[in-house]
């Protein structure tokens, strides 16, 4: 007799956060693509470190990270926190994917608002590199965060 091992599937409270980082991702990556970014980026809220658009993409995340705690239903708090910052995480991936793409291949020939103004944005006006890690250190500690306001 051959015994077939199964591999565990992630526990639901996992599966659900990540589900939900996905959708909040899209939006976010949205947001970007319709030039909602570039249009709130003239108004600055902290100096010139942070602007109306960032502080939408901030709002993205929170909300995301939020619901997916939400949704995730965590048992404690360490599961929780792991949950927001996992949806946040995958919210930032799916940006830092966006600024790769976009500043490899000329995506504003399809889509008007695919410049590299965006991705400067994304960036923080940082090399593309250093502008990827800050965005994905944010976006996980944006997702802590909202888990520890649920």
């Amino acid at each position: 007799m051959s015994s077939t091992q199964r591999t565990p599937a992630l526990p639901k409270w996992l599966s659900a956060s990540i589900k939900i980082g996905l959708i909040g991702g899209i939006v976010a990556v949205l947001i970007g693509l319709q030039g909602m970014l570039a249009a709130f980026s003239t108004r600055n809220i902290l100096g010139t470190y942070i602007n109306m658009g960032h502080l939408l993409l901030l709002l993205a995340m929170f909300v995301t990270a939020y619901l997916g705690v939400s949704r995730s239903r965590a048992s404690g708090p360490a599961r929780a926190i792991v949950a927001g910052a996992v949806a946040g995480f995958i919210v930032g991936a799916m940006l830092v994917l966006l600024v790769f793409i976009g500043t490899r291949i000329d995506l504003g020939a399809v889509l008007v608002n695919a410049v590299p103004a965006l991705y400067a944005s994304l960036t923080f006006h940082q090399d593309v590199v250093t502008g990827s890690v800050l965005l994905l250190i944010v976006s996980v500690v944006v997702g802590a965060v909202a888990a520890l306001v649920f």
